[in-house]
């Protein structure tokens, strides 16, 4: 995608409702599973089965809320008319209300996966201008296809393996009830570097900060203030790769995998990419084949450090995640 975004008003507010039916049809398939051991592991919930459905239309509401508030400020600032204080409070009340309201949801695997779609969409959708509101649900699709994708080879496998075998690998597990790694485990990491990759190149990248829409933080602030502005934008850059890291989390759990042995792994190929960089960085041709050539080295180099920082900000989301057990009405922390 191109690094400048064009304005598209009607394309942000049609990616809400594009991002309110994902969110519904992820509730519906969490609600009306039980009793199928298929989706048992994902869409598990205690026997007094507590909905919190006043807490999902809440969040709906705050994803309509912000496309009606991106209507009004883009409204407002193609009338060349100041923004209202009242607005500006309301955007921010928003965009820092709806992070917080993840934390308040099911311990269900796919129930609190949908609830932090939804907590971080309004953010998102108060700092789009165009295209990007719209890959923010095309990357919810693809990471709720995978961990579909997960539970289906992790119901599979139980299937196909006969009693004495799972007791078997019942007994071998770490003290922590995590297994060891193994081979076919390296697909998590695999796709994760894919999918981390596509979310930071998706939206453009680092390089739009210096040449940015001013409507993109026209709904949060009016005043030229470089530092805040700045702030907001990185921000957003890293909203999708907190998508992206909880749902990674969320499938160690689900195949009890250490997620600091997934993480080991994700640093050795981070670092084979690296010097895969390193060696095609250049010194001759334009200025541009030599931006581009040490920008994907250093990106490459840096990616290690910001990942570190990022599951340490998206455990907080993810710790408290539950895996249901198949032939049980227990919940068992993972």
């Amino acid at each position: 995608m191109p690094a400048e975004i064009p304005d598209n008003n009607k394309m942000v507010v049609a990616s809400g409702a594009i991002i309110v039916i994902i969110g519904i049809a992820a509730r519906w398939l969490d609600l009306h599973s039980e009793g199928n051991k298929h989706w048992l592991n994902i869409c598990y919930h205690k026997m007094d089965r507590p909905r919190f459905s006043m807490l999902f239309c809440f969040q709906v509401f705050l994803v309509g809320l912000s496309s009606v508030m991106v209507s009004l400020s883009t409204a407002h600032r193609t009338e060349k008319q100041e923004l209202h204080v009242l607005h500006q409070i309301i955007n921010w009340s928003i965009a820092g209300f709806s992070m917080v309201l993840p934390l308040l949801s099911e311990n269900g695997l796919l129930s609190r996966l949908t609830s932090i779609f939804l907590g971080f969409a309004p953010t998102f959708l108060l700092l789009s201008i165009g295209y990007e509101a719209l890959f923010y649900g095309a990357l919810g699709l693809v990471l709720m296809a995978w961990i579909l994708f997960e539970n289906t080879i992790l119901y599979l496998t139980k299937v196909s393996k006969s009693p004495s075998v799972r007791n078997l690998e019942d007994h071998i597990t770490l003290q922590n009830d995590d297994r060891y790694l193994q081979l076919l485990d390296v697909r998590i990491p695999l796709t994760f570097m894919v999918l981390f990759n596509v979310a930071f190149f998706g939206t453009g990248n680092f390089a739009s900060i210096a040449s940015f829409e001013i409507s993109s933080v026209y709904r949060f602030i009016t005043v030229f203030s470089p530092f805040l502005m700045a702030a907001l934008l990185i921000f957003k850059l890293f909203i999708p790769f907190m998508l992206v890291i909880c749902v990674f989390s969320a499938i160690t759990k689900l195949h009890r995998v250490p997620r600091l042995g997934c993480y080991f792994l994700v640093i050795l190929f981070s670092d084979v990419m690296t010097i895969h960089f390193f060696f095609l960085v250049r010194n001759t041709g334009s200025w541009m084949e030599i931006g581009n050539s040490i920008s994907h080295f250093g990106i490459m180099s840096a990616q290690v450090v910001f990942v570190l920082l990022l599951f340490a900000l998206t455990n907080l989301y993810t710790r408290s995640i539950q895996i249901g057990l198949p032939g049980s009405y227990s919940r068992k922390a993972v």
